[in-house]
């Protein structure tokens, strides 16, 4: 399997656009991690020396977000329940129709 220079090419382009996509998210977590001084350092660190893990067990008790994962999860599913059962009724009605000859507009040869 030989590739061409433009798909090795493309390939480049493409990963340096999803680095360029990721680096916000990576330095988001990453500044996360970061104690208060570290956050403004200059030259700003890639990894932090002394990562702050216990801040997200802070933050999650202090914010109540159990409660607002629980929030999110009934609107998500009260949003996309009440549609599946619809939806599956229109499935099995298109199956059950599509395979009557009465719907078929061309017959088979």
């Amino acid at each position: 399997m030989r590739h061409t220079f433009r798909e090795k090419l493309m390939l480049a382009v493409a990963l340096v656009f999803t680095a360029i996509y990721l680096f916000p998210l990576y330095w988001m977590y990453v500044t996360a991690l970061k104690s208060g001084w570290a956050i403004f350092a200059s030259p700003p660190a890639f990894w932090p020396a002394d990562p702050q893990w216990q801040i997200y067990a802070e933050v999650w008790q202090s914010r109540n977000m159990g409660r607002y994962i629980w929030n999110s999860l009934v609107i998500a599913f009260g949003a996309v329940a009440p549609m599946c059962w619809p939806a599956t009724e229109m499935a099995g009605w298109m199956s059950v129709s599509s395979s009557s000859s009465c719907c078929r507009s061309y017959p088979h040869r």
